[in-house]
């Protein structure tokens, strides 16, 4: 069977349920689905709203979107500019292994670059056999660092901490 061609471009709002759908895939084969708590509609005002807050790129192959990244521009005072966090990518199962989740990073990296980031982050679970391709197309994992969130009750105790000692302490 001959290959088809595959298009790399920014998504646009008809794209939306195609990339909710992979992101939902994407989100049970990690077994996090309970993450997912934006909604379809949460998306589309996110991406395509007045005031974007990510951005998505999708691949297509014979007219249908058959992989996905996000990317998120985030302000960095260190650098004193914007730094781009690739969220998500994920390409579905039966079009892996053809290039498609390298020409994703690609275009994220392009678009990177186009708004000044001078990296791109990538966060990625240590179980996961995509770094192989990450590091291979020169990803580099930051020795020394280590990923930390806080969240459900941990979440409410801290927050709870403030709310009970309030914003002055005796030092």
């Amino acid at each position: 069977m001959a290959a088809s061609a595959c298009t790399i471009r920014m998504a646009h709002p008809g794209d939306l349920p195609a990339i909710y759908l992979l992101k939902w895939q994407m989100a049970l084969a990690e077994g996090v689905a309970e993450t997912l708590r934006a909604s379809e509609a949460d998306w589309r005002r996110a991406a395509f709203g007045p005031q974007p807050q990510f951005l998505a790129i999708v691949a297509e192959a014979e007219g249908a979107v058959v992989g996905m990244a996000t990317l998120v521009e985030r302000y960095s005072p260190p650098w004193g500019g914007p730094l781009c966090v690739i969220d998500d990518v994920f390409v579905a199962p039966a079009h892996r292994r053809r290039g498609i989740g390298k020409a994703l990073l690609a275009r994220a990296a392009a678009e990177a670059l186009r708004r000044g980031a001078p990296f791109v982050e990538l966060m990625v679970r240590i179980d996961n056999p995509a770094r192989r391709l990450y590091e291979r197309i020169g990803f580099e994992r930051l020795r020394g660092a280590a990923t930390y969130v806080l969240a459900g009750n941990a979440l409410l105790t801290l927050a709870d901490t403030f709310q009970t000692i309030g914003s002055a302490i005796a030092i």
